[in-house]
């Protein structure tokens, strides 16, 4: 009798032990499978590229959380795989589909690394072409203001010093807005490197910051060829002064007036 229990508690336990086999074994095959789906969507991914810098980085940070996950079942599938693997030829099959996930996703990690590194410099390329863009677009505010504030040429002024001191000013404005004009043209240069939809943000801004740094630059060319004109006229007009004034012709003068 007790051979007999001793029997039926042997065949109770190698029946538990065949279920869970079977249970661990239909876990391992739904985690190969649910392996290679995320392996074919990851391999796909790049067919719905972000068109920003930070969609993409919010998009990688997705992918990297997701790979983290993926990273952990494909440990627990591997630790399964080891329980369970025998040298059948049906193992062998499902070793070969475990090995070429496992490839799979090596070149996964590697490329999201890759691609971390690349956001990263594109990342900072893009905040400091916002922030040159924040201060060009101060430098504008500057000398929209600067330009306002200046007094109009009066072309009934008579000091020269008065007009000259205008056109230095005019001149200097003049300087910064084509300092400001290569800033521009630098930072249009830098874009080119960026996503789609940041170059096309960034060109809608530049084209605006350009149409405000003509705007300036047309209002001072009229005051400068105003003042350039102005002050010719001042320098012919001292010069037809100083010729009709000078020592030579006062002295040719008295000479005729000896031989007279």
């Amino acid at each position: 009798m007790e051979k007999w229990n001793h029997l039926q508690t042997l065949a109770h336990e190698k029946d538990e032990h065949l279920k869970e086999n079977r249970i661990t074994w239909k876990q391992f095959k739904r985690q190969l499978e649910e392996l290679e789906q995320a392996a074919t969507h990851f391999t796909n991914v790049d067919t719905l590229l972000p068109r920003t810098v930070y969609s993409k980085a919010d998009a990688h940070r997705d992918q990297v959380q997701r790979l983290d996950e993926i990273k952990s079942l494909l440990q627990l599938t591997i630790e399964l795989a080891d329980q369970l693997g025998d040298s059948t030829s049906e193992w062998l099959l499902v070793d070969r589909r475990l090995q070429s996930i496992k490839e799979g996703f090596e070149f996964l990690f590697a490329r999201s690394n890759r691609e971390h590194r690349e956001l990263k410099t594109n990342l900072f390329q893009a905040e400091d072409i916002k922030h040159a863009m924040l201060e060009i677009n101060s430098q504008l505010d500057h000398l929209e203001t600067l330009t306002h504030s200046l007094e109009p040429v009066d072309e009934r002024e008579s000091n020269l010093g008065i007009n000259r001191t205008k056109l230095h000013r005019f001149i200097r404005i003049h300087d910064d807005l084509e300092i400001v004009n290569e800033r521009l043209i630098n930072v249009n240069d830098r874009s080119k490197c960026l996503l789609s939809g940041d170059q096309l943000r960034i060109a809608n801004d530049l084209k605006l910051m350009l149409d405000r740094l003509n705007s300036i630059k047309r209002i001072i060319r009229i005051y400068l060829e105003r003042l350039e004109k102005l002050l010719a006229a001042n320098d012919l007009h001292e010069s037809f002064s100083s010729i009709n004034h000078s020592p030579i012709r006062t002295s040719n003068g008295n000479l005729q007036r000896v031989y007279q």
